[in-house]
């Protein structure tokens, strides 16, 4: 007879962790396991459900807030989220998930959001009662070599954390942004460089501004994932300083120069009411 247990992790439960990981991503690298479970891991944040004592789904659930016009609300951004293949299509992803909702209401969450992914991903969300919400415009563009060249030199983390603040405040009044608090912000960037991603500071019209981007060497070309100056502009210098040809810009707001709206996340709010449908944004660069 099967013993189906839910709860959180323990520090104890890492080997068997790892071997789940590895056994949905057979391809994660020893090192990126080892910087999960070395600067992110947090017992109490990781819920587990186990059968016969063996973890068999998982799911992360990191600290975020989400900025609106009528105040700040506490969350949880829900990472390595995953079931060992042996033990899918058994309902045991939606009775961890369900336990999951109940504790974090217990600790006064008002919402959960996840990225999609793929459109498999963003069905099974919609089943557990996520909304694709949250969405960015998507534009690809070429270089044109008229571009300036300010200067491009690595962004320490202060002053990204401060330079994107601001950023934040602004978009506030158009749309509901849902952010990384400082201390979970730090891993997130630390993550974002340790799996190829460069962030950077450039001067833009006299104002520091930042970008973070990735590149793919195969199609020389490279991803804007996120700017606080325009982003044209911002792709045309990174496109002449990291010797690409080609862009795909990404935005919380629309651009005059054209592109269209993709969903990529999902929200679902812990109370039973609808997620705001329209204006929403989350900033997670986990993707």
């Amino acid at each position: 007879m099967l013993e189906i247990t839910t709860g959180t992790a323990q520090y104890a439960d890492i080997p068997q962790l790892k071997r789940l990981w590895k056994a949905v991503i057979p391809s994660e690298s020893d090192s990126y396991l080892q910087f999960y479970f070395q600067r992110r891991f947090e017992p109490d944040e990781v819920f587990l459900l186990r059968v016969n004592g063996q973890p068999v789904a998982m799911q992360t659930a990191m600290r975020v807030r989400m900025m609106t016009r009528q105040g700040e609300y506490s969350g949880r951004y829900i990472y390595a989220a995953m079931t060992h293949p042996d033990f899918r299509h058994q309902g045991y992803f939606r009775m961890l998930d369900g336990y999951m909702a109940t504790q974090l209401r217990r600790y006064g969450e008002s919402f959960t959001c996840i990225l999609g992914g793929n459109p498999d991903m963003m069905s099974c969300c919609e089943r557990l009662g996520y909304l694709p919400v949250f969405g960015r415009w998507m534009q690809f563009i070429p270089v044109y070599r008229d571009a300036p060249m300010p200067q491009i030199l690595p962004l320490p983390f202060g002053n990204f954390c401060q330079l994107r603040s601001y950023f934040y405040e602004k978009l506030r009044s158009e749309r509901n942004v849902v952010v990384h608090p400082a201390l979970e912000l730090r891993y997130v960037y630390d993550e974002f460089l340790l799996t190829g991603g460069r962030i950077c500071g450039f001067v833009e019209n006299g104002v520091d501004r930042y970008a973070a981007y990735r590149l793919i060497g195969k199609q020389n070309a490279l991803i804007l994932m996120e700017t606080d100056g325009d982003p044209f502009m911002t792709a045309q210098i990174l496109m002449q300083h990291t010797g690409t040809k080609k862009a795909v810009v990404m935005t919380p707001e629309r651009q005059d120069y054209g592109g269209g709206y993709k969903l990529y996340g999902c929200g679902r709010m812990l109370d039973g009411s609808q997620f705001p449908k329209r204006h929403n944004y989350m900033s997670m660069m986990l993707d």
